[in-house]
């Protein structure tokens, strides 16, 4: 009994530390990618739909459009990476579900920038 207990929290342990792969399907990685985000987030530092730039309290994603467990090869391609704020990241990215995606986000977060702009 107390060995099958072990074991179910060992399993537990390792999922939690293990967590940064479940986001991605249990894709690994690149070494390259976190390289890749502070560049990407250097050259476009605000969120593609509402303009806000990160902060500490809500700090801004860069969102695969073509999705990393699918495509690892693009994980570090500038083209298939676009900066979203939280909300919108779910939203726009993730068309209201993580386990889904939207590959035409690019030009949806540009069609409703413009309508954010353009607000009475």
């Amino acid at each position: 009994m107390i060995e099958t207990i072990l074991q179910f929290l060992v399993a537990i342990l390792q999922r939690y530390q293990n967590r940064e792969s479940l986001k991605v399907f249990g894709a690994a990685r690149s070494s390259q990618w976190r390289k890749t985000r502070a560049e990407h987030l250097r050259k476009n530092p605000a969120c593609a739909v509402c303009g806000e730039k990160g902060t500490l309290l809500n700090s801004n994603n860069v969102h695969h459009i073509k999705v990393f467990h699918k495509y690892p090869e693009l994980e570090n391609d500038s083209n298939n990476i676009l900066t979203l704020c939280r909300e919108h990241h779910f939203w726009f990215g993730h068309l209201g579900s993580f386990a889904s995606w939207n590959e035409s986000v690019r030009e949806d977060a540009e069609l409703w920038r413009q309508k954010i702009l353009k607000r009475p």
